[in-house]
């Protein structure tokens, strides 16, 4: 892990956790149910900052120029005898150290929990079945109220010093054996009417992956405040339903409660639930009690459902990001490499955003000068890296030189094109085809994109070259559509490479 993604955890997570934390202690009456459930949702945030895209980028930030981090601190220091050291690639090959600790704690905390569970498979082996006839019968009653259908193991054991409930393959609910012989059916069938409240209610894998999180971020202080809080509010939520299992007075399950204190606190190990608390938490869910008559109003609930919403819609991270950069009034741009042939198209682009897009594409170092700027249109077919460089400088005023491995470009106007028209027989790669279309007052970029389109031939239209004009061209052959458009605005063309430049006659 990053260290960048440890402390991002750690923030949006803590201010979640500490949100629900105040929620909770300023409406105190919202149901224990709900409040599980909603600790179920935040402990989801953790582990969707794992995945990449849980990120959400929010593009509200000005926009500005892109910098290259082979960019030269000033572009006036460079000259012919100017030299630049090529870019070093970031040595990975380094262990990362952070990395191997969070590796070493997550591994000590499966550690702990592997051990804690196998503990309490011993207990199991050394536990007997339960035959007592009355144990029995409540068993089969409070499974029945539950809807429990699975096969579920009934025990009592000497070792318990407080009813639980073991996950695995059959879920095995151990009574201790003093309850069992104690002859108090009353206190048994409530300890059993828990433990059925917790496998209706599915802690077993909602807790298991509450502790999943616990060992992924041990490293959060607010994780594990956080879990205490969670495992509070189920063990408040299934007091409830087992209050309801087993048809039980609150005052009367409270008095159980209290009796089933045990000194020492509960291992924490997943898949398994014991009931024995501190007298802390046995103390804060008698508090909750007090809100298991009460019946919630329709703005309570309400008010519950708009918090969970809340909940969820935060559960993405969200980052601010700068702006997408002004572009054309048509933005299409695509750019592709295959067998060192490369196949663009930029329509009224951002030209430094188009010549980093080539780069980038291409794995080249670069420089841009900051006086290069302004907008380009050319679409290219299976053309060189050099070539489509050429003709994407020739329509900013630029050019470039290479040292030392990196392109350096910079703003140095070009003589102005001054070439006639060729005729489409001088040229060996003249399109066939005919060209019919229909356009009224239309951009003359927009009518050469068109008849390019149409022959499907590679182009570069100069930026001077603007009007606009009416065309209704039928059956018309490729070069005498593009003589009559470009001798109605005072252009003209030439062809390099396959390419067909056009530009303003001046």
């Amino acid at each position: 892990m990053k260290l960048e993604a440890i402390l991002w955890s750690v923030v949006e997570s803590g201010a979640l956790f500490t949100a629900i934390w105040l929620a909770f202690r300023a409406f105190p009456w919202i149901n224990a149910d709900g409040k599980a459930w909603i600790w179920r949702g935040a402990f989801l945030k953790p582990l969707l900052l794992l995945l990449p895209f849980s990120v959400i980028v929010l593009h509200v930030l000005p926009a500005s120029e892109p910098i290259h981090t082979d960019r030269l601190p000033s572009p006036t220091r460079l000259g012919p005898d100017s030299h630049l050291a090529p870019v070093q690639s970031p040595d990975n090959s380094a262990p990362d150290p952070l990395a191997y600790a969070w590796a070493v704690g997550t591994l000590a905390m499966i550690a702990f929990g592997v051990r804690n569970r196998i503990q309490a498979g011993k207990l199991i082996q050394n536990a007997v079945p339960i035959d007592d006839v009355e144990l029995l019968y409540a068993y089969e009653d409070l499974a029945k109220r539950a809807r429990i259908k699975r096969r579920v193991r009934f025990l009592r054991s000497k070792e318990a010093t407080s009813a639980m409930l073991v996950g695995g393959i059959h879920p095995t609910i151990v009574l201790p054996e003093s309850v069992v012989e104690s002859n108090d059916l009353v206190d048994a069938r409530l300890m059993l009417a828990h433990e059925m409240a917790h496998l209706a209610r599915r802690d077993l894998f909602w807790l298991g992956a509450l502790w999943i999180v616990q060992a992924l971020f041990f490293f959060n202080p607010f994780v594990w405040l956080a879990a205490h809080c969670a495992r509070q509010e189920h063990e408040s939520a299934t007091d409830r339903l087992a209050a309801e299992l087993a048809s039980a007075s609150v005052t009367t399950y409270a008095e159980m409660l209290l009796r089933a204190v045990a000194v020492a606190r509960p291992s924490l190990a997943p898949g398994y639930l014991p009931m024995a608390e501190s007298a802390r938490s046995i103390r804060q869910r008698l508090l909750a009690m007090k809100h298991f008559q009460s019946k919630p109003s329709p703005w309570r609930r309400l008010g519950v459902a708009m918090l969970a919403l809340l909940i969820v819609g935060v559960l993405p991270s969200y980052q601010l990001a700068k702006a997408s950069p002004p572009q054309g009034d048509v933005e299409t741009n695509w750019t592709q490499m295959s067998h060192n042939l490369i196949s663009l198209k930029f329509t009224n682009f951002d030209a430094r955003h188009a010549i980093v897009k080539l780069f980038l594409r291409a794995k080249k170092q670069y420089v841009i000068e900051p006086k290069v700027h302004g907008t380009l249109t050319v679409e290219l077919h299976n053309v060189t890296f050099d070539v489509a460089l050429q003709n994407m400088l020739r329509q900013v005023d630029a050019s470039y030189r290479i040292e030392k491995g990196t392109y350096v470009i910079v703003a140095k106007p070009m003589p102005k094109l001054t070439i006639p028209f060729i005729p489409a027989k001088e040229s060996k790669s003249t399109p066939t085809g005919l060209i019919t279309f229909k356009m009224d007052n239309a951009d003359v970029r927009q009518v050469l994109r068109e008849i390019f389109k149409s022959a499907k031939v590679s182009y570069s239209i100069a930026p001077e070259v603007q009007g606009a004009l009416d065309v209704d061209l039928k059956d018309a052959s490729f070069d005498v559509a593009l003589k009559m458009v470009l001798d109605r605005v005072h252009a003209t063309y030439r062809i390099e490479n396959g390419v067909y430049e056009i530009t303003h006659v001046f």
